[in-house]
């Protein structure tokens, strides 16, 4: 289902994609599957906002991290 939910919104090609907790309850297939079309994505140009509390997930996809806590930078 999440991963359905991710093909419809890059259906159109958007310049910027936000993804809010995309790999929470997932499989650890899917998962996979998840962050590698985040980064293919990424290659091609696509802006991607990406939040999660896993931090190995961003440390492996990201370009560029925030951290924020209480609203704060």
């Amino acid at each position: 289902k999440r991963r359905l939910n991710i093909a419809c919104a890059i259906a159109h090609h958007p310049e910027v994609l936000i993804m809010d907790e995309p790999t929470v309850g997932i499989d650890p297939q899917s998962r996979n599957h998840i962050l590698s079309s985040v980064k293919k994505m990424r290659e091609k140009g696509m802006t991607i906002i990406y939040t999660t509390h896993y931090m190995e997930e961003v440390e492996e996809i990201s370009t560029r991290i925030i951290i924020m806590d209480k609203g704060q930078i």
